[in-house]
């Protein structure tokens, strides 16, 4: 987790899938994510599979307002046809304590 967060630039994103079949283990591997990456995660449940991704940005960054999160997600799910509201409801409603929710 060291290596990936050094090679990453200011700003850059990792996204890990998480299959949490021991919580224990699944607690501590997060618990080490958001320690290399100072708290800048987000958790993302994924609808119908057991799996989680966590989705972690190197510091420095910042909150983007809802509104901005949600109009990107809304022309998103326009172009793509993926449920991109859906998937930020869902990124909002797991995180509610992260400095990367507005």
């Amino acid at each position: 987790i060291e290596l990936c967060h050094r090679n990453l630039s200011e700003g850059g994103v990792l996204i890990i899938n998480l299959l949490p079949h021991n919580p224990a283990v699944f607690t501590e591997t997060l618990k080490a994510i958001r320690q290399v990456f100072k708290r800048c995660t987000l958790c993302m449940t994924v609808p119908d599979h057991d799996n989680i991704l966590v989705i972690a940005r190197r510091p420095p960054v910042s909150a983007i307002p809802c509104k901005k999160l949600t109009s990107r997600a809304e022309r998103a799910e326009q172009r793509y046809r993926l449920p991109m509201i859906d998937y930020l409801q869902n990124i909002l409603s797991t995180n509610q304590t992260s400095p990367l929710i507005c």
